[in-house]
């Protein structure tokens, strides 16, 4: 459990560094991934209210794609 708490906050630390540049990112697919990853990421360290807006961030960037793959993988995590 310890390495697994580890392996997050390293996650989180990468989080907070490219953060800035996906929102300069014109790809709505990679935004979408992003808050996608980063939303379970959230969960995973129990930060719920955290990881809830950022599922909500990344179903903002889905529902401006032609199709709804993407929505569908956000609203099954």
């Amino acid at each position: 459990i310890a390495n697994r708490q580890n392996y997050l906050k390293k996650a989180l630390s990468v989080i907070n560094k490219i953060e800035p540049l996906v929102g300069q990112c014109s790809d709505l697919k990679i935004k979408t991934m992003f808050y996608s990853q980063t939303g379970a990421i959230y969960r995973r360290l129990e930060q719920y209210e955290r990881s809830v807006e950022q599922y909500q961030s990344g179903l903002k960037y889905a529902a401006a794609l032609p199709t709804a793959h993407y929505q569908t993988l956000l609203t099954n995590s």
